[in-house]
């Protein structure tokens, strides 16, 4: 289905980058390199954890799209407080 896929917003960029620095994944967003965030602009990691951003109208920036796990999850209002998140590399198996 469509709508798994996405452009990341600043604070999923800027989650991207924090992740890195304190060494919980490998790196996704290369420094100096700036990478299209959901709000049309442009953000570039830093080597020491910071984001910087611009009008992406002024450049060229790479896509580092976010995938939405949530799509295949059981989550609702009712057991959303026994929910614990925890990262997961590749999809989740669907329920046939």
């Amino acid at each position: 289905p469509a709508g798994r896929w996405r452009i990341p917003t600043r604070a999923e960029i800027y989650y991207m980058v924090m992740l890195k620095t304190y060494n919980r994944i490998p790196v996704l967003l290369s420094s100096g390199s700036y990478y299209w965030g959901s709000d049309g602009r442009g953000y570039s990691p830093t080597d020491s954890g910071e984001i910087n951003d611009r009008d992406g109208d002024s450049g060229n920036c790479n896509v580092r799209c976010v995938y939405d796990e949530w799509y295949w999850t059981d989550i609702n209002e009712t057991n959303k407080s026994n929910y614990r998140s925890e990262f997961i590399w590749g999809d989740k198996q669907r329920k046939q």
